[in-house]
């Protein structure tokens, strides 16, 4: 290789690992930003912003709890219904000021005391989480309920390139959700009621 060619491709790979890394930093932003946008619509009861970050194409599953069996429902548009209310997130503004979005292990809920074990806004960026999955499989085995192998596919998708997150502020149960990276954007795909229901 010529000597004059080094410092040229040298530039080159300098670009290209600045480019990168600036994108990873622009895709974290985003992903804060989106979690923020999220939980200050819960905090203001704002149904149309939780909207606006639903991908019309995917749809936003609803982990619910109907008697003993976990169950899931994909919803194009959250409303009040008996699978999503925005009621039903006890999230307050003084809770959002207090607590900044942070990475590490996920809290956990004890049902027997019916709380958290620890209270804030973390985010994991390492696990990956097959929740509407666990369900699928849930109803299969004890209910012989079948999942077409279309939307099995489109779970696999939609749980690949998820995040979970766990906001517990002062008070209440707090939320669970997931948000799915594509197309260069964040989007609410998972909303989890069963960790916290322990109805059964």
């Amino acid at each position: 290789m010529p000597v004059q060619r080094l410092p040229f491709l040298l530039m080159i790979s300098l670009f290209l690992c600045t480019f990168t890394v600036c994108a990873q930093d622009q895709k974290e932003a985003d992903f804060k930003k989106t979690c923020d946008a999220l939980l200050q619509s819960m905090a203001k009861k704002k149904l149309s912003g939780v909207n606006s970050l639903v991908n019309p194409a995917y749809g936003v599953y609803v982990l619910h709890r109907q008697g003993v069996f976990d169950q899931f429902q994909n919803l194009t548009k959250l409303g009040s219904d008996v699978y999503f209310s925005i009621d039903y997130f006890d999230i307050t503004a003084a809770d959002l000021k207090k607590y900044s979005l942070k990475y590490g292990k996920l809290p956990s809920y004890d049902c027997d005391e019916s709380v958290w074990s620890k209270r804030g806004f973390t985010a994991d960026s390492a696990k990956k989480y097959k929740p509407v999955s666990e369900v699928v499989a849930s109803q299969l085995k004890y209910n012989e309920i079948k999942t077409s192998r279309k939307e099995k596919a489109t779970i696999k998708f939609m749980e690949q390139f998820s995040r979970k997150v766990i906001f517990t502020g002062s008070k209440g149960d707090g939320i669970i959700f997931f948000l799915m990276y594509t197309n260069g954007k964040w989007w609410l795909s998972i909303i989890d009621r069963v960790t916290t229901d322990c109805s059964a």
